[in-house]
């Protein structure tokens, strides 16, 4: 059981990342702007991680 407990938890990981890489390149594609781009990827990132603050 343990081990298919890790294994869902590790399943669900990749994922939630994948669904980051996915929203930050959606954004991305929204904009070319270069400091829009880093302010959302530093913003998802913020959330993905539940931090204050993150740099890029």
């Amino acid at each position: 059981m343990d081990e298919r407990r890790r294994a869902r938890a590790a399943l669900q990981g990749q994922i939630d990342r994948e669904r980051l890489v996915n929203r930050i390149a959606q954004h991305i594609r929204q904009t070319l702007n270069l400091n829009d781009i880093l302010q959302t990827t530093v913003t998802e990132a913020q959330q993905f991680l539940m931090v204050e603050q993150a740099f890029i």
